[in-house]
Protein backbone atom coordinates (compact mmCIF):
# COMPACT_ATOMS: atom_id res chain seq x y z
CA UNK A 1 0.00 0.00 0.00
CA UNK A 2 3.39 2.15 1.02
CA UNK A 3 4.35 1.17 -2.65
CA UNK A 4 0.84 2.85 -4.41
CA UNK A 5 1.46 5.56 -2.15
CA UNK A 6 4.16 6.83 -3.11
CA UNK A 7 3.73 6.06 -6.93
CA UNK A 8 1.19 8.18 -6.55
CA UNK A 9 2.95 11.12 -5.31
CA UNK A 10 5.54 10.39 -7.57
CA UNK A 11 2.51 10.86 -10.46
CA UNK A 12 1.29 13.77 -9.10
CA UNK A 13 4.31 15.32 -8.53
CA UNK A 14 5.19 14.59 -12.39
CA UNK A 15 1.83 16.12 -13.67
CA UNK A 16 2.17 19.10 -11.88
CA UNK A 17 5.83 19.51 -13.21
CA UNK A 18 4.71 19.24 -16.48
CA UNK A 19 1.61 21.28 -15.77
CA UNK A 20 3.81 24.26 -14.19
CA UNK A 21 6.34 23.96 -17.08
CA UNK A 22 3.71 24.20 -19.81
CA UNK A 23 2.28 27.27 -18.15
CA UNK A 24 5.61 29.04 -17.99
CA UNK A 25 5.68 27.75 -22.33
CA UNK A 26 2.68 29.41 -22.81
CA UNK A 27 3.30 32.24 -20.70
CA UNK A 28 6.44 33.15 -22.53
CA UNK A 29 5.21 32.50 -25.85
CA UNK A 30 1.93 35.19 -25.10
CA UNK A 31 4.29 37.78 -23.50
CA UNK A 32 6.66 37.33 -26.42
CA UNK A 33 3.89 38.85 -28.53
CA UNK A 34 3.16 41.23 -26.37
CA UNK A 35 0.54 40.53 -24.22
CA UNK A 36 0.03 42.14 -21.33
CA UNK A 37 1.42 39.94 -18.77
CA UNK A 38 -1.63 39.10 -16.01
CA UNK A 39 -3.71 38.49 -19.13
CA UNK A 40 -1.05 36.58 -20.85
CA UNK A 41 -1.21 34.49 -17.57
CA UNK A 42 -4.94 33.69 -17.24
CA UNK A 43 -4.73 32.33 -21.01
CA UNK A 44 -1.27 30.04 -20.13
CA UNK A 45 -3.32 28.52 -17.16
CA UNK A 46 -6.77 28.02 -19.49
CA UNK A 47 -3.97 26.74 -22.53
CA UNK A 48 -1.87 24.50 -20.17
CA UNK A 49 -5.47 22.85 -18.95
CA UNK A 50 -6.40 21.84 -22.41
CA UNK A 51 -9.44 24.20 -21.91
CA UNK A 52 -8.69 26.14 -24.82
CA UNK A 53 -5.62 25.91 -27.39
CA UNK A 54 -3.22 28.66 -28.31
CA UNK A 55 -4.17 31.44 -30.56
CA UNK A 56 -2.95 31.72 -34.06
CA UNK A 57 -0.35 34.64 -34.37
CA UNK A 58 -0.74 37.40 -36.35
CA UNK A 59 2.96 36.68 -38.08
CA UNK A 60 1.53 33.44 -38.97
CA UNK A 61 -1.82 35.01 -40.58
CA UNK A 62 0.21 37.30 -42.75
CA UNK A 63 2.36 34.80 -43.94
CA UNK A 64 -0.64 32.65 -44.85
CA UNK A 65 -2.04 36.05 -46.94
CA UNK A 66 1.35 35.81 -48.50
CA UNK A 67 1.44 32.60 -49.83
CA UNK A 68 -2.35 33.07 -50.59
CA UNK A 69 -1.74 35.80 -52.82
CA UNK A 70 1.45 34.08 -54.41
CA UNK A 71 -0.80 31.60 -55.32
CA UNK A 72 -4.05 33.59 -56.20
CA UNK A 73 -5.64 31.06 -53.96
CA UNK A 74 -7.12 32.46 -50.95
CA UNK A 75 -9.59 29.06 -49.98
CA UNK A 76 -6.51 28.05 -47.95
CA UNK A 77 -6.43 31.15 -45.83
CA UNK A 78 -9.87 31.52 -45.35
CA UNK A 79 -10.44 28.98 -42.26
CA UNK A 80 -7.19 30.93 -40.40
CA UNK A 81 -9.35 34.19 -41.36
CA UNK A 82 -12.79 32.84 -39.84
CA UNK A 83 -10.84 31.00 -36.88
CA UNK A 84 -8.89 34.11 -35.91
CA UNK A 85 -12.19 36.60 -35.81
CA UNK A 86 -14.33 34.11 -34.40
CA UNK A 87 -11.99 33.01 -31.31
CA UNK A 88 -12.21 35.77 -28.13
CA UNK A 89 -8.91 34.09 -27.14
CA UNK A 90 -7.43 35.15 -30.68
CA UNK A 91 -8.52 38.92 -30.34
CA UNK A 92 -7.36 38.75 -26.53
CA UNK A 93 -4.03 37.79 -27.83
CA UNK A 94 -3.55 40.51 -30.54
CA UNK A 95 -3.59 44.30 -31.19
CA UNK A 96 -2.08 45.06 -28.06
CA UNK A 97 0.22 48.42 -27.93
CA UNK A 98 3.16 46.81 -27.73
CA UNK A 99 2.62 44.85 -30.55
CA UNK A 100 2.48 47.91 -32.85
CA UNK A 101 6.18 47.30 -34.43
CA UNK A 102 5.39 43.88 -34.43
CA UNK A 103 2.40 44.58 -36.52
CA UNK A 104 4.37 47.35 -38.76
CA UNK A 105 7.07 44.78 -39.29
CA UNK A 106 4.81 41.97 -40.19
CA UNK A 107 3.05 44.11 -43.20
CA UNK A 108 6.07 45.57 -44.04
CA UNK A 109 7.57 42.35 -44.90
CA UNK A 110 4.63 40.99 -46.77
CA UNK A 111 3.84 43.71 -48.51
CA UNK A 112 7.40 43.63 -50.21
CA UNK A 113 7.02 40.25 -51.54
CA UNK A 114 3.50 40.53 -52.32
CA UNK A 115 4.62 39.92 -56.37
CA UNK A 116 4.27 43.35 -57.33
CA UNK A 117 0.45 43.60 -56.39
CA UNK A 118 -0.94 46.87 -55.83
CA UNK A 119 -1.73 47.30 -52.21
CA UNK A 120 -3.10 50.72 -50.33
CA UNK A 121 -0.15 52.79 -48.21
CA UNK A 122 -0.62 51.53 -44.84
CA UNK A 123 -0.89 53.88 -41.92
CA UNK A 124 2.43 54.87 -39.59
CA UNK A 125 1.78 53.73 -36.49
CA UNK A 126 3.24 55.25 -33.86
CA UNK A 127 5.70 53.94 -31.37
CA UNK A 128 7.01 55.57 -28.06
CA UNK A 129 10.69 54.75 -29.30
CA UNK A 130 10.39 57.47 -32.32
CA UNK A 131 11.51 60.63 -32.45
CA UNK A 132 8.71 61.83 -34.95
CA UNK A 133 5.57 60.74 -33.28
CA UNK A 134 3.21 63.29 -33.72
CA UNK A 135 2.07 64.93 -30.50
CA UNK A 136 -1.75 63.78 -30.95
CA UNK A 137 -0.59 60.24 -31.20
CA UNK A 138 1.69 60.53 -28.49
CA UNK A 139 -0.99 61.42 -26.15
CA UNK A 140 -3.14 58.75 -27.47
CA UNK A 141 -0.54 56.10 -26.81
CA UNK A 142 -0.13 57.48 -23.34
CA UNK A 143 -4.05 57.42 -23.03
CA UNK A 144 -4.13 53.81 -24.39
CA UNK A 145 -1.12 52.80 -21.65
CA UNK A 146 -3.06 54.24 -18.53
CA UNK A 147 -6.19 52.31 -19.36
CA UNK A 148 -6.82 48.75 -17.68
CA UNK A 149 -5.09 45.85 -19.46
CA UNK A 150 -8.87 44.68 -21.07
CA UNK A 151 -9.31 47.68 -22.41
CA UNK A 152 -6.25 48.19 -24.29
CA UNK A 153 -6.37 47.85 -27.83
CA UNK A 154 -4.58 49.37 -30.60
CA UNK A 155 -7.04 50.78 -33.58
CA UNK A 156 -4.30 51.62 -35.90
CA UNK A 157 -3.16 48.08 -35.57
CA UNK A 158 -6.60 46.70 -35.82
CA UNK A 159 -7.45 48.65 -38.98
CA UNK A 160 -3.75 48.24 -40.79
CA UNK A 161 -4.98 43.97 -40.77
CA UNK A 162 -8.77 44.60 -42.17
CA UNK A 163 -6.82 47.13 -44.82
CA UNK A 164 -4.51 44.06 -45.39
CA UNK A 165 -7.53 41.51 -46.09
CA UNK A 166 -9.72 43.70 -48.09
CA UNK A 167 -6.45 44.56 -50.57
CA UNK A 168 -6.88 40.83 -51.12
CA UNK A 169 -9.85 41.47 -53.29
CA UNK A 170 -11.72 38.52 -52.65
CA UNK A 171 -15.11 36.92 -51.70
CA UNK A 172 -14.02 34.12 -49.88
CA UNK A 173 -12.15 36.36 -47.69
CA UNK A 174 -14.78 38.90 -47.40
CA UNK A 175 -17.07 36.04 -46.20
CA UNK A 176 -14.68 34.64 -44.18
CA UNK A 177 -14.14 37.48 -41.97
CA UNK A 178 -17.99 38.17 -41.94
CA UNK A 179 -18.99 34.91 -40.38
CA UNK A 180 -15.94 34.77 -38.29
CA UNK A 181 -17.75 38.08 -37.06
CA UNK A 182 -20.89 36.56 -36.94
CA UNK A 183 -19.57 33.75 -34.93
CA UNK A 184 -17.77 36.16 -32.55
CA UNK A 185 -21.43 38.56 -31.83
CA UNK A 186 -22.84 35.59 -30.69
CA UNK A 187 -20.01 33.89 -28.64
CA UNK A 188 -20.60 37.65 -26.96
CA UNK A 189 -24.52 37.74 -26.52
CA UNK A 190 -24.18 33.97 -25.07
CA UNK A 191 -21.64 35.16 -22.08
CA UNK A 192 -23.95 37.66 -21.42
CA UNK A 193 -27.58 35.92 -21.56
CA UNK A 194 -25.89 32.96 -19.52
CA UNK A 195 -24.18 35.75 -16.93
CA UNK A 196 -20.59 34.86 -18.13
CA UNK A 197 -17.36 37.29 -17.78
CA UNK A 198 -16.06 38.18 -21.26
CA UNK A 199 -14.12 40.72 -20.15
CA UNK A 200 -12.60 41.32 -23.49
CA UNK A 201 -15.76 42.29 -24.68
CA UNK A 202 -14.45 45.75 -25.97
CA UNK A 203 -11.38 44.82 -27.56
CA UNK A 204 -13.46 42.11 -29.58
CA UNK A 205 -16.57 44.25 -30.88
CA UNK A 206 -13.95 47.30 -31.77
CA UNK A 207 -12.39 44.92 -33.49
CA UNK A 208 -15.46 44.29 -35.64
CA UNK A 209 -16.09 47.73 -36.30
CA UNK A 210 -12.83 47.73 -38.27
CA UNK A 211 -14.04 45.30 -40.55
CA UNK A 212 -14.07 47.91 -44.37
CA UNK A 213 -16.52 45.83 -45.77
CA UNK A 214 -18.93 46.95 -42.94
CA UNK A 215 -19.91 49.59 -45.43
CA UNK A 216 -21.48 47.53 -48.19
CA UNK A 217 -25.18 47.40 -47.89
CA UNK A 218 -24.96 43.36 -48.08
CA UNK A 219 -22.83 43.29 -44.94
CA UNK A 220 -24.90 45.95 -43.14
CA UNK A 221 -26.82 43.01 -40.63
CA UNK A 222 -23.42 42.43 -39.13
CA UNK A 223 -23.10 46.19 -38.64
CA UNK A 224 -26.54 46.39 -36.88
CA UNK A 225 -25.62 43.30 -35.03
CA UNK A 226 -22.43 44.92 -33.65
CA UNK A 227 -24.33 47.87 -32.86
CA UNK A 228 -26.89 46.02 -31.18
CA UNK A 229 -24.68 44.20 -28.68
CA UNK A 230 -22.57 47.33 -27.89
CA UNK A 231 -25.97 48.83 -26.55
CA UNK A 232 -26.86 45.70 -25.05
CA UNK A 233 -24.13 45.43 -22.81
CA UNK A 234 -23.71 48.84 -22.37
CA UNK A 235 -26.26 48.88 -19.54
CA UNK A 236 -24.88 45.79 -17.71
CA UNK A 237 -22.12 45.43 -15.56
CA UNK A 238 -19.10 43.25 -14.52
CA UNK A 239 -20.70 40.27 -12.83
CA UNK A 240 -16.90 38.87 -12.07
CA UNK A 241 -13.76 39.93 -11.50
CA UNK A 242 -11.85 41.48 -13.87
CA UNK A 243 -8.51 39.49 -14.48
CA UNK A 244 -6.79 42.55 -13.83
CA UNK A 245 -7.90 42.87 -10.90
CA UNK A 246 -10.15 46.11 -11.42
CA UNK A 247 -13.13 46.65 -8.96
CA UNK A 248 -16.36 45.17 -10.06
CA UNK A 249 -19.24 47.32 -11.19
CA UNK A 250 -17.64 49.06 -13.73
CA UNK A 251 -20.30 49.69 -16.63
CA UNK A 252 -20.08 48.39 -19.97
CA UNK A 253 -20.43 51.98 -21.59
CA UNK A 254 -17.80 53.43 -19.11
CA UNK A 255 -15.71 50.55 -20.33
CA UNK A 256 -16.22 51.51 -23.82
CA UNK A 257 -16.07 55.21 -23.37
CA UNK A 258 -12.90 55.15 -21.59
CA UNK A 259 -11.68 52.96 -25.06
CA UNK A 260 -12.91 55.03 -27.38
CA UNK A 261 -11.60 58.28 -25.77
CA UNK A 262 -7.57 56.56 -26.85
CA UNK A 263 -8.69 56.77 -30.29
CA UNK A 264 -7.35 59.04 -33.17
CA UNK A 265 -9.63 61.23 -35.27
CA UNK A 266 -8.95 58.96 -38.04
CA UNK A 267 -10.60 56.04 -36.46
CA UNK A 268 -13.17 58.09 -34.86
CA UNK A 269 -14.45 59.54 -38.18
CA UNK A 270 -13.83 55.93 -40.38
CA UNK A 271 -16.67 54.68 -37.63
CA UNK A 272 -19.00 57.76 -37.55
CA UNK A 273 -18.86 58.06 -41.48
CA UNK A 274 -19.89 53.87 -41.01
CA UNK A 275 -22.56 54.24 -39.19
CA UNK A 276 -24.12 58.06 -40.79
CA UNK A 277 -24.37 55.64 -44.12
CA UNK A 278 -25.90 52.90 -42.44
CA UNK A 279 -28.58 55.33 -40.89
CA UNK A 280 -29.26 57.25 -43.73
CA UNK A 281 -29.74 54.06 -46.66
CA UNK A 282 -31.63 52.40 -43.60
CA UNK A 283 -34.34 55.53 -43.56
CA UNK A 284 -34.22 56.13 -46.95
CA UNK A 285 -35.22 52.21 -47.92
CA UNK A 286 -37.08 51.43 -45.17
CA UNK A 287 -39.32 54.56 -44.33
CA UNK A 288 -38.92 53.56 -40.90
CA UNK A 289 -36.79 53.72 -38.05
CA UNK A 290 -35.49 49.89 -36.89
CA UNK A 291 -33.88 48.50 -34.71
CA UNK A 292 -30.89 48.74 -36.29
CA UNK A 293 -31.13 52.77 -36.50
CA UNK A 294 -31.98 53.01 -32.73
CA UNK A 295 -28.51 50.94 -31.99
CA UNK A 296 -26.85 52.46 -34.95
CA UNK A 297 -27.67 56.30 -33.47
CA UNK A 298 -26.90 54.99 -29.42
CA UNK A 299 -23.67 54.40 -30.68
CA UNK A 300 -22.88 57.33 -32.62
CA UNK A 301 -24.02 58.74 -29.34
CA UNK A 302 -21.01 57.33 -27.30
CA UNK A 303 -18.48 58.17 -29.76
CA UNK A 304 -19.74 62.31 -30.39
CA UNK A 305 -19.33 61.98 -26.36
CA UNK A 306 -16.20 60.66 -26.68
CA UNK A 307 -15.10 63.46 -29.53
CA UNK A 308 -16.47 66.77 -27.80
CA UNK A 309 -14.12 65.22 -24.70
CA UNK A 310 -10.83 65.10 -26.61
CA UNK A 311 -12.24 67.74 -29.32
CA UNK A 312 -11.35 65.08 -32.27
CA UNK A 313 -14.31 66.17 -34.91
CA UNK A 314 -16.24 68.83 -35.85
CA UNK A 315 -19.93 68.77 -34.46
CA UNK A 316 -21.08 68.84 -38.53
CA UNK A 317 -19.75 65.47 -38.57
CA UNK A 318 -22.22 64.08 -36.81
CA UNK A 319 -25.12 65.98 -39.12
CA UNK A 320 -27.19 62.64 -40.67
CA UNK A 321 -28.47 63.85 -43.56
CA UNK A 322 -31.55 61.57 -44.33
CA UNK A 323 -32.78 63.11 -40.93
CA UNK A 324 -32.16 66.64 -41.42
CA UNK A 325 -33.28 66.60 -44.93
CA UNK A 326 -36.50 68.62 -45.23
CA UNK A 327 -38.83 65.53 -46.27
CA UNK A 328 -38.14 63.74 -42.68
CA UNK A 329 -41.03 63.73 -40.74
CA UNK A 330 -39.57 66.15 -38.00
CA UNK A 331 -42.91 66.49 -36.51
CA UNK A 332 -43.70 62.85 -35.69
CA UNK A 333 -40.05 62.56 -33.87
CA UNK A 334 -40.86 65.46 -31.99
CA UNK A 335 -44.31 64.05 -30.80
CA UNK A 336 -42.44 60.91 -30.25
CA UNK A 337 -40.07 63.04 -28.00
CA UNK A 338 -42.35 65.15 -26.41
CA UNK A 339 -45.10 62.50 -25.13
CA UNK A 340 -42.62 61.04 -22.94
CA UNK A 341 -42.81 57.52 -23.33
CA UNK A 342 -39.73 56.24 -23.87
CA UNK A 343 -40.28 55.66 -27.71
CA UNK A 344 -37.51 56.16 -29.49
CA UNK A 345 -36.88 59.67 -31.20
CA UNK A 346 -34.14 61.57 -32.62
CA UNK A 347 -35.05 64.75 -30.49
CA UNK A 348 -33.44 62.55 -27.87
CA UNK A 349 -30.10 62.88 -29.99
CA UNK A 350 -29.89 66.23 -30.49
CA UNK A 351 -26.45 66.24 -32.26
CA UNK A 352 -27.70 64.23 -35.14
CA UNK A 353 -29.53 67.04 -35.98
CA UNK A 354 -28.37 70.15 -37.85
CA UNK A 355 -29.22 74.08 -36.44
CA UNK A 356 -31.69 74.08 -39.75
CA UNK A 357 -33.64 71.62 -38.54
CA UNK A 358 -33.27 72.44 -34.87
CA UNK A 359 -34.61 75.68 -35.74
CA UNK A 360 -37.41 74.02 -37.04
CA UNK A 361 -38.07 71.99 -33.85
CA UNK A 362 -38.11 75.47 -32.06
CA UNK A 363 -40.64 76.60 -34.37
CA UNK A 364 -43.05 73.89 -33.97
CA UNK A 365 -42.69 73.86 -30.53
CA UNK A 366 -43.89 77.28 -30.28
CA UNK A 367 -46.79 76.44 -31.98
CA UNK A 368 -47.68 73.39 -29.76
CA UNK A 369 -47.20 75.98 -26.90
CA UNK A 370 -49.14 78.54 -29.03
CA UNK A 371 -52.09 76.45 -29.54
CA UNK A 372 -52.19 74.27 -25.81
CA UNK A 373 -52.15 78.08 -24.50
CA UNK A 374 -55.40 79.12 -26.72
CA UNK A 375 -57.30 76.02 -26.04
CA UNK A 376 -56.69 76.71 -22.42
CA UNK A 377 -57.94 80.25 -22.68
CA UNK A 378 -61.05 79.71 -24.51
CA UNK A 379 -61.63 76.71 -22.23
CA UNK A 380 -61.43 78.88 -19.58
CA UNK A 381 -63.57 81.54 -21.50
CA UNK A 382 -66.63 79.23 -21.85
CA UNK A 383 -66.10 78.45 -18.25
CA UNK A 384 -66.36 81.80 -17.04
CA UNK A 385 -62.93 82.48 -16.14
CA UNK A 386 -60.94 85.53 -17.26
CA UNK A 387 -58.15 84.76 -19.53
CA UNK A 388 -55.06 86.60 -17.55
CA UNK A 389 -52.11 87.05 -20.03
CA UNK A 390 -52.01 86.57 -24.14
CA UNK A 391 -51.67 83.03 -24.74
CA UNK A 392 -49.70 83.66 -27.92
CA UNK A 393 -46.60 85.67 -26.02
CA UNK A 394 -45.21 82.06 -24.15
CA UNK A 395 -41.50 81.72 -24.63
CA UNK A 396 -40.06 78.34 -25.92
CA UNK A 397 -38.51 76.18 -23.18
CA UNK A 398 -36.05 74.25 -25.57
CA UNK A 399 -34.88 71.92 -23.30
CA UNK A 400 -34.27 69.07 -25.36
CA UNK A 401 -31.70 70.92 -27.32
CA UNK A 402 -29.38 70.05 -24.61
CA UNK A 403 -25.96 71.60 -24.50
Amino acid sequence: MAELVEAGSRDTAALQAAFTQAVHKHHAELCSRGMNPNEACALALRAAAGQVLLPVRLSELYEALKEAESSRNYQSVCSMIRTFFASPDALQAAFWPQQQQQQQDASDQTNSSSNGSSLPEQPQQPTSSSSATPPAAAAAAARLQQQPPWLQIDPAAVQQLHDRLEACHSEAVRDALLEGGQQLLLHISDCFHQGKDNPGFCRQVCGLLANPWLQHMECHHLLAAAAGVLVELGQAQFGAAAPSGIACGVPYSQQLQQLLQTWQAPEMRRVVALLQQYITLTLYQQQAITPGIEAATRLLGLLEKASSQQQLLDMAEFYNDAVNEPDFNIKEDYKRWNAGLGHFSFCGHSWIYDPASKSRILQLENQMQQLAAFENSMMQALMGGARESCPFLLPASACWMGT
